[in-house]
This record gives structure tokens, C-alpha cells and sequence, in this order.
């Protein structure tokens, strides 16, 4: 059995510690938060009512303050869900209009949304006329090289989408 020449071995040593070092040089950027992104959401429900918990409401729509997501991590936010039907009905939850802004609040383009979700604590039950129910919604942000490698070079420092809860008759 040959073994590597001197060249060779050095050469692999130098890539594992080179590796190694930008490894730890991009850990310490998304731990000091350098992959931060802010976000706020609206609310539409339809035949619904939403109120207290985390939301707030601007020009009469009721909101969320995500805060800062960074890459990688979860945040929650709650609220009372109340029926304004006659009729039981099933909430269904849904994202839409996802838009994404730069350092300067201008438009950027749009990453995948594969990495992004939001999913929420009701569990697929009917809400009866006037029911009400204090539910939780999760947006979490995957920790993906490729959704990284997106938010860096758009510049991406912000995003917005809407939360749509509309009815599914039971």
C-alpha cells in the first residue's frame, strides 16, 4: 500500500482546517444574529373574530408582530378565535401575499417558500355559533443553506405575508 505524498497529505490538511474554520466563522455570524429577519403579519378571518393575545390592530385590521425569526428557529403567537357563523363551521388556516424588503423597505425578490411555515394548535374540530377558542399559530423559519444563501444575497432585513381563517362547512 503507497502511502500519500507529503504534497497530498498537507493539501488535505489544509482543506479540513480551512473547512473547519468557516465552518465556525458562519455558526458565529447566525448565532450573533446576522441572519435575523423581522416580520409582520394580517389577519383576514372570514365569518370569524380574532382578538386578544399577541394581536395588535393597525388601520382597524388585526395584526402580529413576529418580531426578529432568526434562520433556523420557531416563534408563536395566540389569540381567541370566535365563530360568527349560524352554522358549525371548520377553520381552515392559510398564507398568503408573502412579500420581502430589503435594509431600505424596498421590495425584494421572493425566496423559496419552502423553508417557511406557519401552522397553528387547532386541532381540524368545528367551532360551534359563538364558540370561541384561544389557539396558537407557529411560524418557523427551516434552517436551510440554500434559503441562507437566498436571504443573504436578495439582502432580505424584513418580510410580511397575510394570515387567511376562513370556513369549511362541517
Amino acid at each position: 500500500m503507497k502511502l500519500p505524498s507529503v504534497k497530498t497529505a498537507l493539501l488535505i490538511l489544509v482543506t479540513a482546517v480551512c473547512t473547519m474554520l468557516l465552518t465556525v466563522l458562519f455558526i458565529a455570524i447566525v448565532s450573533q444574529g446576522n441572519l435575523r429577519v423581522s416580520s409582520h403579519g394580517t389577519i383576514y378571518a372570514l365569518d370569524y373574530e380574532v382578538y386578544g393575545g399577541n394581536i395588535s390592530f393597525v388601520d382597524s385590521k388585526p395584526t402580529f408582530d413576529w418580531g426578529a425569526i432568526i434562520v433556523g428557529d420557531s416563534t408563536n403567537r395566540s389569540f381567541y378565535l370566535r365563530s360568527k357563523s349560524t352554522i358549525a363551521t371548520r377553520p381552515e388556516l392559510n398564507t398568503t401575499n408573502w412579500k420581502f424588503y430589503d435594509g431600505q423597505n424596498q421590495p425584494t425578490e421572493t425566496p423559496s417558500l419552502n423553508y417557511l411555515t406557519v401552522k397553528w394548535d387547532f386541532m381540524d374540530s368545528s367551532l360551534a355559533p359563538n364558540q370561541e377558542v384561544y389557539v396558537t399559530l407557529t411560524l418557523t423559519v427551516e434552517y436551510n443553506m440554500n434559503f441562507v444563501d437566498q436571504i443573504i444575497n436578495y439582502g432580505i432585513k424584513s418580510f410580511t405575508f397575510d394570515v387567511l381563517i376562513q370556513p369549511s362547512i362541517t
